[in-house]
């Protein structure tokens, strides 16, 4: 876990020392401009270019060039020369009509050379424009003052939130800051939300599309096909099958995740829960089968749904597995089900909330 917690200080600063604009996931190599995080594993001068290796576990060869700017926590750096292995390094630039990576603006460090951060989510209690700063009374009910600069990012769900100004005492937020010694914290982001009554519970089940640690956020594909963005705080508690997802660097593009949250207002969704794994690994949650008796009212490709009389309307998927049982004998496979059939179903219930049936009885 420590290992964790530097490297994410390790992504978010180096995330806030680069340009906005490029929001490309690191993955996304068939686009014309290119964003990468990953750890340097080797470094030619000679050939003007260096590998690196990706969160992912991908190895790319990014070349420089004479236009290539270097930067690093303090400042400008020389040239290639100063890059080494083991450097944590944000790469953005472009890929050629060859299929060359061609590096514009890397930016390195080591994990000894990054300053701590501090993590907080609250309410928003005053504001002091004229000196720059805000208070947030965080989730321990604690008073915490920040700074505000010119790397302060201000993010909210509709893009009204631009500067300090646009921020009033009762909303909520969620605050990533440097630790400056005595002085208040500096506030890298700032994501602000609505007001505490305008807040709503949420559930989401879909297929993870994108993960940006640094940025403390990761994308999703709905059952519907909409794409939504969440934001993990230090209140997100993370679960997988085995143990292994403990934090947002655990999440992988293609993984299926269920996620339940907060909906602040008009503001980001904060997930407050995770359940992710690949689709092949989501198994059954508990012990024990999950039983459920009702009518079945529609049969839809390898599914169907009951009307439950406790439960309201479950739907179930089938596979070459499921077993399939009648009093009289004429129930063998999922075409013989028929609508206002009764059905008892025993079946599998996933982490993502699919019920699975493995085995179906009708009657009368």
């Amino acid at each position: 876990m420590v290992g964790k917690f530097v490297k994410a200080i390790v992504w978010a600063l180096v995330l806030t020392l680069v340009s906005t604009s490029v929001v490309y996931a690191e993955d996304d190599l068939d686009l014309e401009r290119i964003r990468c995080v990953g750890e340097i594993q080797g470094v030619n001068p000679d050939s003007n270019s260096f590998i690196l290796l990706t969160r992912t576990g991908e190895n790319f060869e990014f070349i420089v060039t004479e236009h290539t700017n270097f930067r690093s926590r303090i400042g400008a750096m020389g040239s290639i020369d100063v890059l080494s292995i083991g450097m944590k390094t944000l790469v953005t630039g472009t890929k050629d009509s060859e299929g060359n990576l061609i590096a514009s603006l890397v930016v390195a460090g080591q994990a000894s050379e990054m300053p701590e951060l501090l993590r907080a989510s609250g309410t928003i209690v005053s504001i002091n424009p004229d000196e720059g700063s805000f208070q947030l009374e965080m989730i321990n009910s604690e008073i915490q003052e920040f700074t505000v600069g010119y790397r302060t990012r201000y993010i909210s769900r509709d893009g009204s939130i631009n500067g300090l100004v646009d921020i009033a005492p009762g909303m909520s937020a969620n605050v990533v800051a440097v630790i400056r010694g005595e002085r208040s914290p500096l506030a890298l982001r700032i994501t602000v939300g609505g007001y505490p009554e305008q807040r709503e519970r949420f559930k989401v089940i879909g297929d993870i599309t994108n993960v940006i640690p640094g940025q403390e956020t990761f994308e999703l594909e709905d059952r519907n096909g909409n794409m939504v963005t969440f934001i993990v705080n230090e209140r997100t508690r993370f679960r997988s099958r085995d143990g292994s997802i403990e934090d947002i660097h655990d999440l992988k593009k293609g993984m299926r995740a269920l996620v339940v949250g907060l909906r602040d207002g008009d503001g980001p969704l904060v997930a407050l829960g995770v359940a992710a794994g690949y689709p092949e690994d989501l198994r059954v949650l508990s012990g024990s089968n999950f039983r459920a008796l009702g009518k079945i009212i529609s049969l839809d490709n390898q599914s169907f749904t009951i009307e439950s009389r406790n439960r309201g309307d479950l739907t179930f998927l089938v596979d070459d597995t499921t077993i399939y049982k009648s009093r009289d004998g004429s129930l063998d496979e999922f075409n013989d089900l028929q609508v206002g059939m009764i059905s008892a179903v025993v079946a599998e219930k996933f982490v993502d909330g699919g019920l699975k049936a493995i085995m179906i009885a009708t009657g009368p």
